[in-house]
């Protein structure tokens, strides 16, 4: 499994707009063959952090969604409405606890 997480500070004047884009991203990517999560949430913590989870079941799915149309939209666009973003990936294996 393929995790992703990612933290976005979004351009304050540009925040209602950076949430509509980012609804609209996780919708069309939750419905994509090979995702397991496609979370994005405000952070508790900090008033103007938000927050996308991502889990794929292998790599080539991920690779998939970094072909459609959406996330071409979502690369193209995305510094337009953030002030800075941060990413880390890793390879998991789930397990039942």
């Amino acid at each position: 499994m393929i995790t992703i997480n990612l933290s976005f500070y979004p351009k304050e004047e540009k925040e209602a707009e950076f949430i509509d884009f980012m609804k609209n991203l996780a919708e069309q990517s939750k419905q994509e063959t090979g995702n397991i999560t496609y979370n994005f949430a405000k952070d508790l913590n900090e008033e103007h952090k938000y927050t996308l989870i991502e889990h794929w079941i292998t790599d080539s799915y991920l690779q998939n969604h970094r072909k459609t149309n959406h996330f071409a939209h979502f690369t193209n666009n995305i510094d337009k409405l953030i002030k800075k973003m941060s990413l880390t990936s890793f390879d998991a294996v789930p397990r039942q606890i």
